[in-house]
């Protein structure tokens, strides 16, 4: 029964994620040149490096380097990209809802 419902609770949320997700995709695409997505690497559980993917949020070309480090970071970032860091999507994956 837990396999039943952990299936169909993965595909309503698929479905009910797919349209935010093919929205963020083009305003992405339309908004500056460059691949849609962003993969980093990331250390996870016992050492172990995987990769994550990300709607991209700096321009394609960006040096490899924490943004932080950057000299003027701000005139890397997308015009999409500053509307998602300056909005509450941030507070949302810092504070583990995403």
């Amino acid at each position: 029964m837990k396999r039943f419902f952990d299936f169909v609770a993965s595909v309503v949320l698929l479905i009910v994620f797919c349209l935010p997700m093919l929205v963020i995709g083009v305003l992405v695409k339309m908004t500056s040149p460059g691949p849609v997505f962003f993969t980093s690497k990331r250390v996870g559980q016992n050492n172990i490096l995987f990769s994550m993917i990300k709607f991209r949020t700096m321009k394609d070309g960006t040096p490899s380097v924490a943004t932080h480090l950057l000299e003027d970071a701000q005139s890397h970032v997308t015009c999409i990209g500053n509307y998602f860091v300056n909005t509450a999507w941030t507070s949302c994956h810092s504070s583990g809802i995403f």
